[in-house]
C-alpha cells in the first residue's frame, strides 16, 4: 500500500501487489489521506485511518476499513463487522468495486 498520489486533484491510496520484480495495482481507494494503513490479511481487508473529505470543502479524521481482495473481504463480512465492532469503527459499506 502506497500513501496518497494525486491525480488531477483526487488524491488516493494504491494497494500493489508483488510479481517477481513487478508491482501491479490491485485497488485504488478515491478520496483518503491516509495517517496509518493497517493490512488484515486474513479477512481480505485493508483498514485506513485518515483524512476524508466531508462535502463541505474541509476534511474529517475517520477510520474506514475497505476490501483489499474482494472474495476474502465478502466471505468475511461477518468476522469484518465483528472486528470493527470491537476496534470502535463505524462499518459502512460504501465500497464499490474496481472490477
Amino acid at each position: 500500500m502506497r500513501k496518497p498520489g494525486g491525480f488531477m486533484g483526487f488524491e488516493t491510496a494504491i494497494l500493489y501487489r508483488k510479481y517477481g520484480l513487478r508491482e501491479l495495482e490491485m485497488y485504488r481507494y478515491e478520496l483518503v489521506f491516509p495517517e496509518s494503513i493497517t493490512p488484515l490479511d486474513s479477512l481480505g481487508a485493508v483498514v485506513i485511518y485518515g483524512q476524508y473529505p466531508d462535502g463541505e470543502g474541509g476534511c474529517d479524521k475517520g477510520t474506514v476499513i475497505y476490501p483489499m481482495d474482494n472474495y476474502t473481504y465478502y466471505n468475511n463480512i461477518d468476522r469484518i463487522k465483528e472486528y470493527a465492532g470491537q476496534k470502535g469503527i463505524e462499518y459502512v459499506d460504501t465500497y464499490l468495486s474496481n472490477e
